[in-house]
C-alpha cells in the first residue's frame, strides 16, 4: 500500500474517521462559543460545507467519497436500533407521559403538520414554473 490510505475517503475507515472529526469540530465549537446547538448538530454542518465545496470543484454526482456514502448507508440501515435507548428512557418515565402526553401529543402533531408545510412550500418554489414538484 502507498501508507497515504488513511487519506483516501473511497474506503469506510477514512469515512468513518471523517465522520468523527466533523462530529469532534462540531463538540469544540459549540463548547467554546457557547452556541444553543448541538456539537453533532454543527459538526453535520461542518460536513455538509465539506461537501457542498467539493460538490462546487468536483461536480454534484462526485460530491460525496464512495466510502463515505458506503459508511453512511450502513449507519442507516441500523437507525432504529439507536432508538432503543430512547425508547428504554420514554418507559422509565412513564409517570411524565401519562402527567404531560396531551402537551407533548399537540407539539408533536403541530411540529408534524408545520414540517410538511414548509417542506411542500420549498419544494413549490423550487420547482419549475408550469411543472409540479418532485
Amino acid at each position: 500500500t502507498d501508507g497515504l490510505w488513511l487519506l483516501r475517503l473511497d474506503t469506510m475507515v477514512p469515512a468513518f474517521l471523517l465522520l468523527l472529526l466533523a462530529q469532534l469540530a462540531g463538540e469544540q465549537i459549540a463548547a467554546a462559543t457557547g452556541l444553543p446547538l448541538p456539537g453533532m448538530v454543527l459538526g453535520l454542518a461542518l460536513l455538509l460545507a465539506l461537501l457542498a465545496a467539493r460538490a462546487r470543484r468536483l461536480g454534484a454526482e462526485r460530491a460525496v467519497p464512495a466510502g463515505l456514502g458506503t459508511a453512511a448507508q450502513g449507519l442507516h440501515a441500523h437507525f432504529g436500533r439507536l432508538f432503543v435507548p430512547a425508547g428504554a428512557e420514554i418507559v422509565s418515565h412513564l409517570d411524565v407521559l401519562a402527567r404531560e402526553g396531551a402537551p407533548i401529543l399537540a407539539a408533536v402533531i403541530v411540529s408534524t403538520l408545520l414540517g410538511i408545510a414548509v417542506s411542500a412550500r420549498i419544494a413549490a418554489a423550487r420547482a419549475p414554473l408550469g411543472e409540479p414538484a418532485r
